[in-house]
């Protein structure tokens, strides 16, 4: 992607919107990712096993 763009070049607009959609595609994986890791975590109780041997 240009780092200099004209104002009235159209495509400029264009390119910034796919690369708005693809990074948005990016974070919205990492994010399901995030709060399947979160999910896992809590439904397995290991926050808890955690903190149990740190305070022993």
């Amino acid at each position: 992607m240009k780092n200099e763009c004209d104002r009235d070049d159209k495509s400029c607009g264009s390119t910034c919107s796919e690369t708005r959609k693809q990074v948005g595609k990016i974070m919205l994986v990492f994010g399901l990712i995030i709060i399947g890791l979160a999910w896992y975590i809590i439904s397995e109780g290991l926050l808890e096993k955690v903190f149990k041997q740190m305070g022993s």
